[in-house]
């Protein structure tokens, strides 16, 4: 008997573990490897004693086999619970679990076979030898072998772990190797090298090691984090012992003295069967006859804290208050039976906003009676609920009757009505017991925190609609003023366009006029006419070259600006250039020259490039001192052909080097003591340029050192396909920033 009693309380505990890891965390692969290697060692203590018991040598040499069948999983789990623990996710690699089945399954066919244990022979005194096979090495590297990698792995773990992780791995470490190391001397080693089964029997009390560190663990330490299941399944255990102690003293009590009948073993033993199936059928059976009465009578008994704790983590989750409303209520429907419910909810004007989950057509359908009923409900009661069978004849008890309400339970947050819950009859016919009674009301207080948190979020929700349709509107608003603004601008650009027409007009005749005067056609003028008249003329060209570059501008910005691209060598044309303007910078004390010239032909309108040169070169000797020199260059780069223009005047500051390039721009760094231009020349100067393929820039620029202005025009060699190109990005960029 003693034996049989090591192995029950062997088998129960190990399976008690099992029990405990995977209802923990049926998920977790440390829990799943833990449960497997508790049910292995479990599975292996009952063969292991059916092995031991005295028997025909075929029967017991089976026995073996299974033994060593049912071993062949312990250590390849051993193994993958020492990899993963305390992680609840398997990161192994595919070739470690090959590696591992194909070790488990070859030590595991071979158990079966004579390979493993070729022979056995009873003894005398009830034991018997054993006599291994070649494969015995297979199963010595997959048991003894990845338990001995196992150990390493955990105490490398050991050394590097911290904390509470230390301490589970330390009571871990200490049970396995207790275990497993006593198990492979009585049961592997005795009976592989000394062939001796003479302390077999000893194996399965050595797995308690294990089982009682691990729990040790779990209570000490909160391995697993299943301290509470295991004192209450001690509790239970406990409980359960005392009354099965109980009932066999009062049957023996009652079999000697009430009916006359001798205690035997077999007798207790059978009282004992019975007692232990009463025990442990007792709850099934109530399951079942709860079932059977609730699809009777549709009923259903409910925990009230299982019940409290699913409403609660809803009210959490949820925020939305159409969900949160249906939510509740289908779980209250599904806990409490009731099916004609709503949740009342005050808008800004106090109509109700109801939330229905009814089965009645009629369920709460008068708005201003509802609003009557939860008021009145909220002056008359005493415990949080207004129960219809509780009230005495009264108007509120009539208007409950009318609505088929059954039950009102205002919602308050701060001592501030924010609604109420209202549920009708129970679908059964019978009364709100008092455990119903009990889960409202500790509901009321949360659900009117989850409805006010649901309010101000629908409040926020249509806060938000209407924002975002707000400014839909002003996006919208702001479109129409935009394409305002473009129709304004075109119509600025035409009135620009007419404009410089119609003043070219009367600018050209009085500019003829003031010359044929000057030039003596109307008789001899005085020298005090002749300076004012020169000036009149001065002012006249500046006026010209206003309108015209204007003219161009709008004609530049629209479109309608055209060339007339010819292809020709360009040096000749920059010195003929360069030529006609050296009177003018011999006036001046300035020294205008030409430099290096890189001889290309390029494919420009050759006006255009006239008229960008002499931009360049005016402003040059314009803001040159006496004595200064102008340089002018050409120079191939790439597909493109440069013409730079250097100076030793004033210079430009950075500031002032931003805006070059704007319309109307005076630069103040160079307006010191020299007339005023219109601002107009290098921004026409390098939209030309861009029009026909090329572009102008400021290479460099140092106040009181001089500068250096350079413009890009395509060799004639360039594709047609590239300067069109060309066009088309330059007028995809610039065009909108034009307007």
């Amino acid at each position: 008997m003693f034996k049989e009693a090591v192995v029950f309380v062997t088998v129960c505990a190990n399976f008690f573990v099992a029990y405990l890891s995977l209802k923990k965390n049926h998920k977790s692969a440390s829990n799943i490897l833990l449960g497997a290697l508790a049910i292995t060692l479990a599975a292996w203590t009952v063969f292991n004693f059916l092995a031991l018991e005295p028997g025909p040598e075929m029967t017991r040499l089976f026995w073996v086999r299974v033994v060593m069948l049912v071993t062949s999983a312990l250590g390849p789990i051993l193994y993958l619970l020492s990899l993963i623990f305390p992680d609840s996710r398997a990161n192994v690699s595919s070739k470690t679990y090959m590696g591992l089945g194909i070790l488990a399954v070859s030590s595991a066919l071979f158990s079966m076979t004579p390979f493993m244990f070729a022979d056995l022979k009873n003894m005398s005194d009830g034991n018997f030898m054993l006599y291994p096979g070649p494969a015995i090495v297979i199963f010595a590297i997959d048991f003894m072998g990845l338990v001995t990698l196992a150990m390493v792995r955990l105490v490398r773990k050991y050394r590097k772990s911290t904390g509470v992780l230390k301490q589970q791995l330390r009571v871990f470490l200490i049970g396995l190797s207790l275990s497993f190391g006593l198990l492979s001397l009585t049961n592997f080693v005795a009976v592989v090298v000394f062939r001796s089964i003479a302390l077999t029997y000893l194996g399965p009390p050595f797995t308690l090691f294990m089982v009682g560190a691990i729990a040790y663990a779990i209570i000490k330490h909160k391995f697993l984090d299943i301290k509470l299941i295991i004192v209450r399944s001690i509790a239970y255990s406990v409980l359960f012992g005392v009354l099965f102690a109980g009932y066999i003293a009062i049957l023996a009590v009652l079999g000697r003295y009430v009916t006359g009948q001798t205690m035997t073993p077999d007798r207790i033993g059978l009282w004992i069967v019975l007692t232990v199936i009463v025990t442990i059928s007792f709850e099934p059976l109530k399951r079942v006859t709860e079932r059977f009465t609730e699809s009777l009578f549709y009923r259903k008994s409910y925990d009230e804290q299982e019940v409290l704790g699913s409403l609660s983590h809803i009210m959490a989750a949820t925020i939305e208050l159409g969900q949160l409303s249906d939510r509740v209520m289908v779980e209250l429907e599904n806990q409490l039976q009731l099916i004609d419910q709503g949740i009342v909810t005050f808008g800004e004007k106090q109509l109700p906003e109801v939330q229905r989950h009814a089965q009645s057509v009629n369920f709460l359908g008068d708005s201003a009676r509802v609003i009557d009923l939860v008021h009145a409900a909220h002056e008359h009661r005493r415990d949080g609920i207004v129960y219809f069978d509780n009230l005495e004849e009264s108007p509120l008890k009539t208007l409950m009757r009318d609505l088929n309400v059954s039950l009102v339970m205002p919602l308050e947050v701060q001592k501030q009505l924010i609604g109420a819950y209202i549920s009708g009859d129970k679908p059964s016919g019978e009364s709100y017991t008092n455990k119903d009674l009990d889960v409202l009301e500790i509901l009321s207080a949360q659900l009117g925190l989850a409805v006010q948190n649901s309010v101000a979020f629908e409040k926020i929700r249509k806060f938000n609609i209407t924002l975002n349709n707000e400014v839909q509107r002003a996006t919208s608003e702001l479109q129409g003023a935009n394409q305002r603004l473009r129709e304004l601008d075109d119509l600025k650009d035409e009135f620009v366009s007419i404009a410089s027409h119609e003043l070219r007009t009367p600018m050209g005749a009085i500019k003829s006029m003031i010359s044929m005067i000057l030039e003596g056609d109307y008789g001899e003028i005085s020298a005090s006419l002749r300076d004012p008249l020169q000036d009149v003329n001065i002012s006249v060209d500046r006026l010209v070259n206003l309108v015209n570059n204007m003219l161009n501008i709008s004609r530049i910005e629209q479109g309608r600006m055209k060339f007339t691209l010819s292809e020709f060598e360009a040096v000749p044309i920059v010195t003929q250039i360069v030529t006609s303007l050296e009177p003018l910078a011999r006036s001046r004390g300035i020294t205008l020259a030409t430099g290096k010239l890189d001889s290309a032909r390029i494919q420009v309108d050759q006006d255009k490039l006239v008229q960008v040169l002499d931009n360049l070169i005016g402003n040059a000797l314009k803001f040159t001192e006496a004595q200064g020199s102008v340089t002018v260059s050409t120079s191939i780069s790439g597909d493109l052909l440069a013409i730079s223009v250097a100076d030793t005047g004033s210079g430009i500051s950075p500031e002032d080097q931003k805006k070059l390039f704007g319309k109307f721009q005076q630069i103040s760094s160079q307006q010191k003591g020299k007339p005023m231009g219109s601002g107009l020349g290098l921004y026409i100067s390098r939209e030309l340029a861009r029009k026909m393929g090329g572009d102008l820039w400021i290479e460099k620029s140092e106040l009181g050192k001089g500068s250096t202005f350079a413009v890009s025009f395509p060799l004639a060699e360039l594709s047609l396909a590239r300067k069109i190109r060309q066009q088309l990005e330059y007028e995809a960029t610039q065009r909108p920033a034009a307007k």
